[in-house]
């Protein structure tokens, strides 16, 4: 059936958008960190658990989402994924302990982001099979500039919201804890002086003022979960009405189908049983692993790298989320297209060169504070590449009428990759006070992986055999 006799295929991208933009918001998590671990006492490893959680269920979802989108159509999954991402976020909301944190943004949060976010993909290319890299890489364009949006918007609403709640003594007391060693100095005066003196009173106001400016971002934190999750329910819907399978036998208008070539990708539909019985998805799986593991442990520390390493306050520290945002959309459709042009395989080649040589360049940050913005722009530009590029390869080596379930599979990289990365990163950095060995193990890993993409090849339609 050609393109003439259906709907404009190019609506989908749209629906697609609307869909990822919220799903994206995931991304934003490092604004979030530091406000939860003061706002419930816990360490930082532990103030990472729900990111770290959202990255693996997110995963693991993706594959009986995937399986429910080829059966029942992208729409209803789609709706359903967006419906329990704001239900997760609001039970955040309410949560008093970090246990509570991982069950609602972590858990069920993560199971809707994985059940709506392979509908636009599996759908997408699905409509396009003559621009199927383009498509991937616009199809979850709006996942990765969803942080663009919601970083500084959190930022904001927990500043707000923050400012106009009373601090608990409780809450008071802790961060004025941690924030006497500052004022030590100063502070420690007041035991040879008399009690009205000035200087012990001028700092010792200046340190309850810390402590309660302090309190601002933790107290608007949750209020903002609330917010954030009922719009997210509202919004995924409103794009997944227009999501939508193309009919059995379409094909773009003017398009055909380019004849076999020797070593050219297989055209049979690979079964997801078959799919495992494949070298080149285990291989493909480890390839996942490492350029998702590595790009979303620098996600999750964005902005607490850019506090600690570069000096940034916490509201520059948030646009520094939404920069690398803006990278990693436009990564995405960059080199989606790129694919389609030189091939996956020399894509990625580059990709995980840059990608090694950008988490390399961290080092420098502390001595050269603006190299900051350079180093997220070139994780950002990388990270979306893997995930333009990843569902492109699916489609090419397994087919597109079990794309969702295939993808599901192959995406649960991304999940051990992210839990790895992102568990990695927080547990460096308490015990050697910097992040420097995670740099190194990641940055490795980028380059290896540079060789072996060069081992990748398209299986054979016997492989299917029977599918």
């Amino acid at each position: 059936m050609s393109e003439g006799k259906v709907f404009n295929r190019w609506l989908i991208v749209v629906g697609a958008i609307l869909v990822q933009l919220c799903l994206g918001a995931v991304y934003a998590w490092s604004v979030f960190r530091d406000p939860i671990r003061d706002l419930l006492n816990v360490k930082l490893a532990q103030a990472q658990l729900p990111f770290s959680f959202v990255l693996i269920f997110f995963a693991l979802a993706t594959v009986l989402g995937g399986k429910l989108q080829d059966r029942l159509g992208p729409k209803i999954v789609a709706i359903i994924g967006g419906a329990l991402l704001g239900i997760g976020m609001i039970i955040a909301s309410q949560a008093g302990s970090i246990a509570g944190m991982v069950i609602g943004y972590g858990m069920i949060s993560g199971i809707g982001i994985g059940f709506a976010y392979v509908c636009p993909i599996a759908c997408g290319v699905k409509w396009f099979p003559d621009k199927r890299g383009l498509i991937s890489g616009l199809s979850v364009a709006g996942f990765g500039a969803g942080a663009l949006i919601v970083g500084p918007l959190a930022q904001s609403l927990m500043r707000s919201i923050g400012a106009a709640r009373q601090v608990p003594s409780e809450l008071a007391g802790r961060l004025t804890a941690k924030l006497a060693p500052a004022f030590t100095d100063t502070l420690a005066l007041k035991s040879a002086l008399t009690a009205a003196d000035s200087t012990a009173a001028v700092n010792t106001a200046g340190l309850q003022a810390a402590a309660a400016k302090a309190a601002v971002l933790p107290l608007g934190v949750q209020p903002t979960f609330l917010y954030l999750g009922i719009a997210y329910i509202i919004i995924v819907a409103l794009g997944a009405l227009i999501l939508r399978n193309p009919p059995p036998g379409y094909k773009p208008a003017g398009w055909n189908p380019p004849g076999p070539a020797a070593g050219a990708p297989v055209k049979s539909d690979f079964t997801a049983g078959q799919v495992l019985g494949t070298g080149q998805f285990w291989l493909i799986w480890l390839l996942y692993f490492c350029g998702a593991g590595t790009g979303l442990m620098m996600i999750g520390q964005t902005a607490p790298i850019g506090k600690e390493m570069a000096g940034l306050t916490p509201a520059m520290a948030a646009i520094g989320v939404s920069v690398l945002a803006i990278f990693n959309a436009l990564g995405r459709i960059f080199w989606g297209r790129v694919s389609d042009s030189i091939g996956r395989t020399k894509a990625l080649f580059i990709i995980y060169l840059i990608n090694g040589a950008a988490v390399f360049s961290y080092f420098v940050i502390p001595a050269f504070h603006a190299w900051y913005w350079v180093g997220i722009a070139l994780v950002g530009l990388t990270f979306g590449g893997y995930l333009a590029i990843y569902p492109a390869i699916n489609a090419d080596f397994f087919g597109t009428r079990n794309a969702g379930v295939n993808y599901g599979l192959i995406f649960t990289a991304y999940g051990f990759g992210g839990l790895s990365g992102n568990l990695l990163a927080p547990i460096v950095k308490q015990a050697t006070n910097n992040y420097n060995l995670a740099f190194i193990l990641s940055g490795v890993l980028c380059l290896v992986s540079a060789v072996l993409i060069l081992l990748l090849k398209a299986p054979r339609a016997k492989a299917a055999a029977g599918s």
